[in-house]
């Protein structure tokens, strides 16, 4: 699918015209879209409708919208619980969160924390998710991650999503390829469920990995080397993807 794609919520799709203003029609004209090109919008759960640009000028556009392709069904859902990282490191998990096809995305506080979220927790959330959708915009992968608001890593493990939990530590634990190539293939058809808890540059506190493990969490390892915090969560997070979710 070469055609330009642009992500438009779905509750704005509804009959065979879309008129598009503000944000919209920005995205639309700074990628100097014109009249009679034919591109792909999809929306938050993944389908994709085909539209051809009737018209478009500085104040609006015009969209007939001519067909619809529901989501393909994913063998993999992966939930990552995220420690926040640095503002650099963070906006690099988020952005390859969304081009690997990551369906949920958890910023967790934890007792090492370096940035200090105080009051920001929904401005954050809404900038991360800008992120992830610019970056599924670019890589067409017409699907964005869910990204919560960010939360202290104690409420998530009372209530842990579903599905099998790994996470990563730097005290040790098995190697992750092994965890993954014991782990039994579901029914064909049927999607699974894992969730990969990550943490900050401080690494965790003992008290934090007494409460991970309690909470059904499985430690793993990614071998000897000493990787930074952004990227051991998205080598670990591209790991499972390609292991468990081709």
């Amino acid at each position: 699918m070469t055609a330009s794609l642009f992500f438009i919520p779905a509750v704005k799709m509804a009959g065979s015209m879309l008129r598009l203003e503000g944000a919209d029609l920005h995205h639309l004209r700074a990628a100097r879209i014109t009249a009679g090109q034919i591109l792909w919008l999809f929306d938050e759960e993944g389908t994709r409708t085909r539209a051809e640009v009737e018209s478009i000028s500085s104040v609006s556009a015009q969209l007939r919208l001519l067909d619809r392709e529901s989501p393909r069904d994913a063998r993999l859902r992966l939930t990552l619980i995220q420690s926040i990282l640095k503002h650099k490191s963070m906006d690099e998990v988020v952005e390859q969160s969304a081009e690997w096809g990551v369906r949920n995305l958890i910023p967790v506080t934890t007792e090492r924390t370096i940035v200090k979220i105080g009051d920001r927790q929904d401005r954050k959330a809404e900038r991360w998710r800008q992120i992830a959708l610019a970056a599924a915009e670019q890589c067409k992968s017409g699907r964005v991650p869910a990204i919560a608001p960010p939360r202290p890593l104690g409420e998530v493990l009372a209530e842990p999503p579903e599905g099998y939990k790994v996470v990563l530590s730097e005290q040790g634990g098995r190697a992750l390829k092994d965890i993954l190539a014991e782990r039994p293939a579901p029914p064909s058809g049927t999607p699974e469920d894992w969730v990969l808890l990550l943490g900050p540059e401080g690494g965790w506190s003992e008290r934090e990995l007494d409460a991970i493990g309690a909470a059904g969490f499985e430690a793993a390892s990614l071998g000897p080397q000493i990787l930074r915090a952004g990227t051991a969560a998205l080598s670990a997070a591209a790991i499972v993807l390609h292991f468990r979710g081709l």
